[in-house]
């Protein structure tokens, strides 16, 4: 199945696609047959990358439950606006290691978020983890993009998890 990644949200980069291979190159949960086949798969890319940051995994909606352990992901990158454009594969083919639910509620009255994975309500100090692993800056960006009631799935592709 293809994941796609915008190269921006509202006009800023977002570097999901260095911060992908970031992730798989740097992950301790990635084992080094995988490591040598980004190493081979990215070895062409020109300069040097514009981030050290990572994205381990990818939060999405999953109405019509598509996703599952084992399924084989082909990472994809907008070349411009999203569904008007052509996509490029940035990564090797890999497998979704683990999945894990996500409801994110909002208290609009109190503008508090409880996020939730797995039906467990994680600490503030878990949603900061989670924001930079799913490859935002900071977890304002994370909140901003996710400012609605939200519910849905975390894919893996590394064998990091947030709930054993």
């Amino acid at each position: 199945m293809t994941l796609t990644f915008q190269k921006q949200i509202e006009n800023r980069p977002t570097y999901f696609s260095e911060k992908i291979i970031n992730g798989l190159l740097k992950s301790p949960n990635v084992n080094s047959i995988i490591k040598e086949q980004v190493e081979k798969y990215y070895k062409n890319k020109n300069g040097s990358f514009h981030t050290e940051k990572i994205k381990i995994h990818t939060i999405r909606q999953d109405k019509n439950n598509c996703w599952y352990i084992g399924q084989k992901i082909h990472f994809k990158e907008w070349e411009e606006k999203p569904y008007r454009s052509k996509t490029n594969q940035f990564a090797p083919i890999l497998k979704v290691t683990n999945i894990e639910t996500i409801q994110i509620k909002w208290n609009k009255k109190t503008k508090q978020v409880f996020v939730y994975i797995n039906n467990q309500l994680i600490s503030d100090e878990e949603i900061i983890e989670l924001s930079k692993n799913d490859g935002f800056d900071n977890v304002i960006d994370f909140l901003e993009y996710f400012s609605e009631d939200f519910r849905g799935k975390i894919i893996h592709w590394t064998n990091f998890k947030y709930k054993k």
